[in-house]
């Protein structure tokens, strides 16, 4: 194996766990008025609804998703750019990179790495210099899922798909187009509680839980 192809968001940084959060805040301006049990429970179904758009408006700007899957949940009569200026201030202040993944960059680092994503290029460096590991990846901007781009890495790089991992946190996005190249793929996700190829050991799997 010879390189590891990551997607960045969600899979390299806490974004998941930060647009919990940023959300949470965001509706304390309009939702004060009830525990932070509650909010944050109507913070998940926002995040959901987030996910949703993110998938139907690939070329949406984070901006205009937050707004509609706000105004989707609690209508139009609310101040939208008050409920932005604090989700956006919280990501921006709170994102960072998984602390597993800058733990173990010593022994992933023997590898040449790449990171394939939708986000701004300006925003990946950012994080990256801030752990002094930005020299180490090359960044390719691509919408997703696509086969392309990954078959650009490959021929600029001398790769066959045999040598490349892809690293992702959402099959379809992310593994499927790498698995077609046959590529070897990996999955993180903090929504897993179990993963099976096959119901061989389903038995074994439903006894642990």
């Amino acid at each position: 194996m010879k390189a590891i192809i990551f997607d960045f968001s969600g899979t390299l940084d806490n974004l998941d766990e930060v647009r919990l959060m940023a959300v949470e805040k965001a509706l304390e301006e309009i939702r004060g008025n009830i525990s932070y049990e509650e909010r944050l429970n109507e913070a998940k179904e926002v995040i959901v609804e987030i996910f949703r758009l993110d998938n139907e408006m690939p070329s949406a700007s984070v901006k205009d998703i937050f707004r509609k899957a706000i105004t989707v949940r609690y209508g139009d009569n609310i101040c939208l750019e008050t409920l932005w200026d604090i989700y956006h201030a919280y990501r921006r202040d709170h994102r960072s990179l998984l602390e597993s993944f800058v733990n173990n960059f010593p022994i992933i680092c023997k590898y040449k790495m790449f990171i394939l994503t939708r986000t701004r290029e300006e925003t990946i460096r950012e994080l990256l210099k801030n752990y002094s590991i930005d020299g180490y990846f090359s960044i390719y901007k691509t919408k997703k899922p696509s086969t392309e781009t990954l078959k650009q890495i490959m021929k600029e790089h001398e790769l066959q798909p045999h040598e490349c991992i892809m690293t992702g946190d959402d099959v379809t996005l992310d593994l499927m187009p790498a698995k077609m190249l046959g590529m070897k793929t990996i999955l993180r996700s903090s929504y897993v509680d179990c993963f099976i190829n096959n119901f061989d050991l389903i038995g074994e799997v439903l006894k642990n839980f």
